[in-house]
């Protein structure tokens, strides 16, 4: 949606290929609100798939990647959608914080050997008000409805995750999933 704002010529093919995926996420997400139970079934994929896929999606983005412990876990799998639920929940974020504070820089990084996925920028800190009440329930947003991170954590502990915001300072803001032990 940035660069449609800002570059509509650049943005029609991107969106072209985005749609699809897009309209996938969507639906799985709102399946999920309307039965947010746990699935039996749910789609595992290799961890290192499944990063190279979320690399490419947001490919076009400025966006720092980082993969940490040192490479590979040969066959590491992780539940698909909600990986991607909670991926897209926070890059999203990020990336809308950039349009109100240009210049934010956004870093996702994956630790292999848990897996754990974290995603920070070096923007304002959230409010404390808001910060005490994210993922813990639905938070009015200025980008959206404020349901996606507590969906998005909500089905984390499906999955055996949890979500946190693990710093909060200007500067450093971090969010972390991770498996819950």
């Amino acid at each position: 949606a940035s660069i449609a704002q800002s570059e509509p010529a650049r943005a029609q093919p991107i969106l072209q290929d985005q749609l699809p995926v897009l309209s996938q996420r969507i639906e799985t997400l709102l399946g999920k609100l309307k039965a947010p139970a746990p699935e039996a079934g749910s789609r595992e994929i290799e961890l290192m798939s499944w990063w190279e896929d979320l690399c490419q999606r947001y490919g076009h983005r400025s966006i720092e990647w980082v993969l940490e412990s040192g490479g590979e876990q040969a066959g590491q799998k992780i539940p698909a959608e909600m990986f991607d639920c909670v991926a897209d929940n926070l890059i999203e974020n990020a990336l809308n914080k950039r349009l109100r504070e240009p210049g934010l820089q956004v870093r996702v990084a994956l630790d292999v050997k848990q897996p754990s996925l974290r995603v920070s920028d070096n923007g304002s800190a959230i409010p404390s008000g808001y910060a005490q009440k994210l993922m813990r329930t639905v938070v009015p947003s200025e980008d959206g409805l404020g349901v996606g991170l507590y969906q998005a954590s909500r089905w984390a502990r499906q999955h055996g995750y949890r979500m946190a915001l693990i710093e909060n300072l200007p500067g450093k803001v971090v969010f972390e999933l991770v498996p819950d032990k």
